[in-house]
């Protein structure tokens, strides 16, 4: 029974079981921790589903952070295990383990990796780059939005067509509930995708707009019935940094930007999986040749 477990499986159980028994060793507790899992302590202990931690709102105010999603499912959470660093940590264990086997699965399924060594290689990769320990071991919703990216493109390997456009459509509606982010990776590598493969998942990405249209939908019911639409909006800008800060010339975002790729290639771990991709991508260009 053992011998038939895949590799890449026992990694991610490896990984997993690691970061649990070692929850509180690092990182210390930091500002987005409280901030993004505060909501679903205060609903816990009967304070109402808001947050005396985000910076765009007042205490009591129902929150309307631009992460719904992740709160909502802490509150969930903390109902069937109490409140803790540990609850909260291993909650993001659990995605961010998930979001790693659903991409082996899918890169196993569309053969972008034959090899069960090499599958269990990309997994072991997905846990070790210096910015994603340190992002899956906080409290943050970045193991969400790996969670819903990665649930799409195992989504994308479903043989029966029918299944495959319901199974996209279903996790595209949960984009932007998860992020706002999502909304615009999902048009990029879209676009990606169509220039590179044509119009052969064209109907595919369809649902993936399709998804993210009833993913809108539901934002707008969901703060529109509590009446804070607007306050979302302006905690989605808020966050997103898009401003002039004080005494800058240039806004956050695009130093982030022209900051990127120094920080990319700081992570080995990002290096060794982007030549591994780009070695794939040559591969399956001279087999096209």
């Amino acid at each position: 029974m053992l011998k038939k477990v895949p590799l890449w499986l026992w990694v991610i159980a490896a990984f997993f079981s690691l970061n649990v028994l070692t929850h509180d060793w690092y990182p210390s507790v930091w500002m987005d921790e409280s901030c993004f899992a505060d909501p679903a302590a205060n609903f816990y202990y009967g304070h109402g589903f808001s947050s005396t931690a985000w910076p765009a709102q007042q205490f009591g105010e129902f929150f309307a952070g631009n992460t719904p999603l992740y709160p909502l499912v802490l509150c969930g959470w903390f109902k069937a295990f109490g409140f803790g660093i540990f609850q909260v940590r291993v909650f993001n264990y659990l995605l961010w383990s998930g979001a790693v086997g659903l991409l082996c699965l899918a890169v196993q399924r569309s053969k972008l990796i034959r090899h069960p060594m090499l599958v269990a290689m990309l997994a072991a990769l997905l846990f070790i780059g210096d910015g994603v320990v340190f992002s899956y071991r906080s409290a943050r919703y970045d193991s969400a939005i790996v969670f819903a990216a990665a649930a799409c493109f195992w989504a994308f390997t479903i043989e029966r067509r029918g299944l495959r456009n319901m199974a996209i459509v279903l996790v595209a509606s949960f984009f932007l509930p998860t992020a706002p982010i999502l909304g615009p990776f999902a048009a990029v590598f879209g676009g990606i995708l169509f220039l590179f493969l044509g119009r052969k998942y064209f109907l595919e990405l369809g649902c993936v707009a399709a998804g993210l249209a009833i993913g809108l939908g539901l934002l707008y019911l969901y703060y529109g019935e509590s009446g804070m639409w607007h306050t979302f909006l302006k905690s989605a800008r808020f966050i997103a940094q898009i401003d002039y800060p004080p005494g800058q010339t240039t806004p956050v975002w695009e130093r982030k930007l022209v900051m990127f790729p120094r920080r990319v290639f700081h992570d080995l771990a990002t290096v060794i999986l982007l030549l591994c991709l780009l070695g794939i991508a040559l591969f399956k260009w001279s087999k096209l040749d």
